[in-house]
């Protein structure tokens, strides 16, 4: 039965169970559940050891924080059912990287939803995703800069969510069509030819040039006076029969959503910074350094504790894509 809060020994232990019985959903054995202080918030390895970030065993936690941990759990047990870190070129830029995870996290997740995996997997996959685009909305303030997209295309291309980020004037034919070559990959292999794709078309994008010649500009026709030589005063086009009652009043801005593209955000800028000559004498791409792409959870400093404990531990801290060997000792 779930609580309204639970103390930290409680909460690791519920959220242990929660793991395991996703696993057995899944149809993955041999999970491990260990918390350390080092993990930002979840992680797994290629043996299927799920670690988490290390919490207080007096720190207090709500349902919701519950949830949210194992949304967390959930999405890296998915990677570990289908991605195939072999397919990842790891001597790629970060920004193809990051474009990556976010495709390979929608396909995992989407797929996860279509086929229903596990029980309320898509309550807990949404809140996951909507989590992270509300903390963007809040941290953001530059949806144009291209170090943005990656993080932008991870929300878009996820189906389950229902916060949307905004979109740069000229990214929404470009992710679009990219949603719709998300639907038919079957492998991660597939994912990360479509992320080359995204990146090539993202390196292409020019800036807006003035026209050559620019018409110069024509000076409007006078407003029609009254009789009595006034401008006539036609008043606010809501008030009459026919206008637009949700028209802003004087003072008021029109409504705006962040969804959609290029309201107040500008047009998309090419994440290429400069090129530089390669020893080979060809020519290297600069890229701008990305957003990251990987869900978080913010947590206050009291309720994080140092040190390990779980069902045991591993000698080694490449997480996510580690080739580390097991361990047996208790922590």
């Amino acid at each position: 039965m779930l609580k309204a809060k639970y103390f930290g020994w409680e909460f690791k232990s519920a959220l242990t169970a929660a793991i395991h019985k996703i696993a057995s959903d899944l149809g993955l054995s041999r999970v491990k559940v260990l918390f350390k202080a080092d993990i930002p918030t979840a992680a797994i390895d290629r043996q299927g050891n799920v670690y988490i970030t290390n919490i207080a065993d007096d720190a207090v936690l709500t349902r919701g924080d519950l949830e949210r941990f194992t949304g967390f759990a959930l999405h890296e047990l998915l990677h570990w059912k289908y991605t195939n870190f072999n397919a990842i070129n790891r001597d790629a830029v970060e920004y193809l990287i990051h474009l990556h995870n976010g495709l390979e996290d929608a396909f995992i997740e989407n797929r996860a939803v279509e086929r229903k995996l596990t029980g309320n997997v898509e309550s807990l996959l949404g809140t996951l995703i909507d989590n992270m685009a509300t903390e963007g909305l809040n941290e953001v303030s530059d949806w144009s800069d291209p170090k943005q997209d990656p993080f932008v295309l991870a929300v878009y291309a996820r189906k389950h969510g229902t916060i949307k980020v905004p979109l740069a004037n000229g990214l929404k034919p470009i992710f679009d069509e990219a949603c719709k070559r998300l639907n038919t990959c079957q492998h991660t292999a597939d994912t990360w030819v479509l992320a080359e794709w995204v990146f090539e078309q993202l390196c292409k994008i020019q800036p807006p040039q003035p026209p050559v010649n620019p018409e110069p500009p024509v000076n409007p026709e006078p407003p029609t006076g009254s009789d009595d030589g006034n401008p006539c005063d036609d008043g606010d086009p809501s008030d009459q029969e026919g206008g637009n009652k949700n028209a802003p009043t004087k003072g008021e801005k029109p409504p705006t959503s962040p969804a959609k593209e290029g309201d107040e955000v500008g047009d998309a800028k090419t994440p290429v910074k400069r090129t530089k000559a390669h020893p080979n004498g060809g020519k290297v791409r600069v890229v701008v350094a990305p957003r990251s792409t990987e869900p978080t959870v913010n947590l206050p400093e009291t309720a994080r504790a140092g040190g390990a404990t779980g069902e045991w531990c591993m000698g080694a801290n490449e997480y996510h894509v580690s080739e580390s060997k097991k361990w047996t000792v208790n922590c």
